[in-house]
């Protein structure tokens, strides 16, 4: 419960946490200081020009660990976005259109990376096994994405019509 004790001595405290809830980046950015001991080695490096800002990654990673120990503690699961570097704890009537939209924005980048297999790389300067591998990704993808698609447009299409969608066991 370590990452507990971190998250609650910059005022983020795991089990009192309720929907609506702010943290400013200060916490956030104290948060991830504490929950990566790399971190301050990662800014030197940052600031050496060697890789991208770290901090870009603070709201995720703290976020990451809220979700690991609120279900070690068997706590309610919250929806959290991320924002400036802040976080937010989510309402349900935010998560609802949140969530939808994150949803269809993986979809959307599925479907054009799933594309750039297709037109960005030459097989001809694949090795045999890296080719083969396209070959399989290619095949992989193009089905979840025809899937995917082919799923969306029947949902639409039920819904003009007012027919409600079928249940689903998505957990």
């Amino acid at each position: 419960m370590e990452k507990l004790h971190q998250l609650q001595s910059v005022g983020i405290n795991v089990t009192t946490m309720r929907k609506g809830d702010h943290y400013t980046a200060e916490q956030v950015r104290d948060a991830y200081l504490k929950l990566d001991p790399k971190v301050r080695d990662k800014i030197a490096r940052y600031e050496n020009g060697e890789i991208g800002d770290p901090m870009s990654f603070a709201g995720q990673n703290v976020i990451n660990a809220i979700d690991k120990v609120r279900k070690e503690l068997n706590l309610e699961p919250l929806v959290f976005r991320s924002s400036h570097g802040s976080l937010r704890v989510l309402t349900d009537t935010e998560s609802v259109t949140y969530l939808n939209n994150q949803a269809n924005a993986a979809i959307k980048k599925h479907k054009t990376k799933t594309e750039q297999l297709f037109t960005h790389i030459d097989v001809q300067q694949l090795d045999e096994k890296s080719a083969k591998q396209l070959d399989t990704n290619k095949r992989k993808h193009a089905f979840i994405a025809a899937s995917a698609q082919g799923a969306r447009a029947q949902a639409l299409k039920m819904q003009r019509k007012g027919i409600r969608l079928p249940d689903s066991d998505v957990e």
